[in-house]
């Protein structure tokens, strides 16, 4: 579902939930040693998440931000768009950079799979809002759904010691 390449101008959209300025990072691996190191895509781009009217679906996309110079309108063209369920995924601060860095990171819940990306609004201002609103779009919650929730294995453990016994 990657590189569904739109040229031209597409506009913001009137089905986005959520619309953010964003560059992303691209994974490369070091021959010699393995490692992977981010590489920042230094292209203007954005982050949106919309509901797809054809098919009700939330997409997650990256587009390139271009033009808007000298009064021109800005055009975007769209290169990464993910079909994600609820719950599959979550985006939240990364660690990469330190805790004043803008790096964030899109987490599958399934696997080791992130996606980086480095917001580039002008303030930081909003960027816990903007958080807030991509996963309550994603998954109907602000809350993380790739971390294991405790209180569902203490409910099981309750529940199997105490529910059996009967005199």
């Amino acid at each position: 579902m990657f590189g569904l390449g739109r040229e031209g101008g597409m506009s913001s959209s009137s089905n986005a939930l959520c619309e953010y300025r964003a560059g992303k990072f691209v994974l490369k691996r070091d021959e010699a040693t393995g490692k992977q190191f981010m590489h920042a895509d230094k292209r203007p781009g954005l982050i949106r998440v919309k509901r797809e009217e054809s098919d009700g679906l939330v997409h997650f996309q990256w587009l390139k931000r271009g033009g808007g110079v000298m009064g021109a309108p800005t055009t975007y063209t769209l290169e990464d768009d993910l079909i994600l369920f609820p719950d599959e995924a979550v985006m939240k601060r990364s660690a990469q950079g330190g805790s004043e860095s803008r790096v964030f990171l899109l987490k599958f819940k399934q696997g080791d799979r992130k996606l980086y990306f480095w917001f580039q609004e002008e303030s930081k201002d909003e960027d816990e809002a903007f958080l807030k609103k991509v996963n309550v779009s994603l998954n109907g919650t602000a809350e993380d759904p790739t971390e294991q929730k405790d209180t569902e294995s203490v409910a099981k453990k309750e529940g199997g010691e105490g529910g059996s016994g009967s005199g």
